[in-house]
């Protein structure tokens, strides 16, 4: 039997789970207008220089394959290219902002 002192007094409180660091997304080209969609979404903290980001935002593949992985905003054929080209990841120029920022 378990006496009426060993009982804790509070109900212990579940752990919350530990938080994230907010995903750092460098876009290029600058575009202001995708940067504040980008910059309203919980999660998502946009950075102007490629090297601190967590992954780049762009319009094509850049040269050299250094740096954080690449998201390629493209369609069609140009996407496919992409991927066979080693982005890691191809999105429609028009996709929602939540849709561009899911984690990986």
């Amino acid at each position: 039997m378990v006496a009426l002192a060993d009982l804790p007094l509070k109900p212990r409180q579940a752990a919350s789970p530990p938080e994230r660091a907010p995903v750092a997304v460098a876009l290029r080209p600058d575009d202001p207008d995708r940067a504040a969609r980008l910059a309203a979404l919980a999660g998502v903290r946009v950075v102007s220089d490629p090297g601190m980001a967590d992954v780049l935002v762009t319009d094509a593949l850049p040269a050299g394959r250094e740096g954080p992985p690449v998201l390629i905003l493209a369609e069609g054929g140009a996407a496919v290219a992409a991927l066979k080209a080693g982005a890691r990841a191809v999105l429609s120029p028009d996709a929602p902002a939540a849709q561009r920022s899911r984690r990986r």
